[in-house]
This record gives C-alpha cells, structure tokens and sequence, in this order.
C-alpha cells in the first residue's frame, strides 16, 4: 500500500510564494522515489488578498531572487517528522551539494543565482 500524505500549503505574503512551490516541488520529487503520495491543498490566506497592499518585503519579492533554501530544509524537516526519514536525508544532501557553488547559491549567500537556479541545483542534486 502507498503511503500518502495531505498537505495545507500556506505561502502568505512577501517571498512566500516564490519559494514555497520550490518546496513542493521538492517534495515531489521524493516521494516519487520513495513510494509514498502528496496530496497539496493550497490556501491564499495573506494580507495581500485580504488588504491588497502588495507584499510584505517589496525589495525583493517577485524578482525571482529570494533564496529558497529554507522551504526546501522546511519540506525535508516535514518529511522526517513524517517518518520519511530517507527522503529527507535526501533532500538535505541535496541541499549541501547545491551550496558547494557560488553559481548556485542566491546573493544573500555572496552566490549569483537567482531563486530558478538554486532550485535546479537541488532538483539536480535530487535526480
């Protein structure tokens, strides 16, 4: 029997839905190597939709340049809480390789990629 998981995806405001799909993704990608299901439901519960006052970090929200590090650590933690103790493993691995480069780190981490980039090293990393 595939294990399956539902999951509420809450991406708020400012970079939150820049990098929170990039987290998803990851997860995906995972669990189809793992054997076991996400099923996401995504929520638009932000200021943005209630007070259409934009995001809370104009300077960079929308760029494409926010570091998506932490959603995709954050997905890897939801996973080892879940039990998937290797999938996580994975993604962490992934993440470490994905920092060994300038050209796949944000400029928050004196790198030059942008947040697609950083994505693709772990996505690479996780293949």
């Amino acid at each position: 029997m595939t294990r399956s998981y539902r999951i509420a995806a809450i991406p708020g405001d400012g970079i939150g839905k820049e990098v929170l799909p990039v987290g998803q993704r990851v997860i995906d990608r995972v669990a189809q190597k793992h054997g076991f299901t996400v099923a996401w439901t995504d929520f638009d519960w932000s200021c943005e939709r209630h007070h259409k006052t934009g995001a809370m970090m104009p300077d960079i929200a929308g760029k494409g340049i926010a570091n998506p590090i932490a959603a995709i650590w954050t997905a890897a933690m939801m996973l080892d809480h879940l039990g998937e103790k290797d999938a996580a493993a994975e993604i962490e691995r992934a993440i470490e390789a994905s920092l060994e480069s300038p050209q796949t780190k944000t400029r928050d981490l004196h790198g030059t990629a942008n947040t697609a980039r950083a994505e693709a090293a772990v996505l690479e990393a996780l293949a």
